[in-house]
């Protein structure tokens, strides 16, 4: 299945993660050790893969905190008609050692976006983050549109550590879509991402 966290490097905080491990997965195991990928691909996580993330180039909600996904990964080992590829000399299912080079073109940048058609990913080296103290959510009513982009703009020109990990707009219209889509899945037994509700 290729699921696993292989090995977790707390002094340059880096992890070894199997590609086919499920975002929610992925942040699970992290929050055990007291880290964080900071990767939020939307309504997404519970069924993407990190490999499938890489192949797609997800965008990453949370990039303000924590850094768009090509700033998260490292390297990558992807299985080729050749057989399984690290840039960096790493074999087998070790992930060896991780390091800056400038040898030219880089692996993890050539697979990001790629969508499979380079090799299939099968497992990453990726930057991971000291979970926060706490967590906190909240929201905001505008009386219109302009003055809610003007706010995000002023969080934007906020410093990197100052800013929410994730800050959304919204129109009337989408916010009551979601809230209709989200009453339909709990009276059909499912949270709003189809799956099993405690409060059902």
């Amino acid at each position: 299945r290729m699921d696993k966290v292989l090995w977790i490097r707390h002094e340059d905080r880096l992890a070894c993660v199997e590609a086919g491990i499920t975002g929610s997965a992925l942040e699970a195991v992290l929050a055990r050790e007291g880290y964080t990928l900071g990767m939020d691909a939307g309504e997404s996580m519970d069924f993407s893969t990190l490999g499938g993330c890489i192949a797609s180039k997800v965008f990453n909600g949370k990039q303000a905190r924590y850094g768009a996904l090509e700033e998260m990964l490292v390297e990558v080992r992807v299985a080729t008609s050749s057989g399984l590829v690290w840039q960096n000399g790493m074999k087998d299912r070790s992930c060896g050692s991780v390091g800056r080079r400038s040898n030219g073109l880089e692996l993890p940048g050539l697979l990001l976006g790629s969508a499979g058609c380079l090799g299939v990913i099968t497992a990453a080296v990726v930057r991971i983050h000291p979970l926060p103290e706490r967590l906190e959510r909240d929201s905001l009513r505008f009386p219109n549109w302009d003055q809610g982009v003007s706010f995000l703009r002023q969080v934007g020109q906020l410093p990197r550590a100052l800013k929410p990990a994730a800050c959304r707009l919204l129109d009337s219209t989408e916010l009551t879509l979601a809230q209709i889509l989200r009453e339909e899945l709990i009276v059909d037994g499912g949270d709003a991402f189809g799956q099993p509700s405690s409060a059902a």
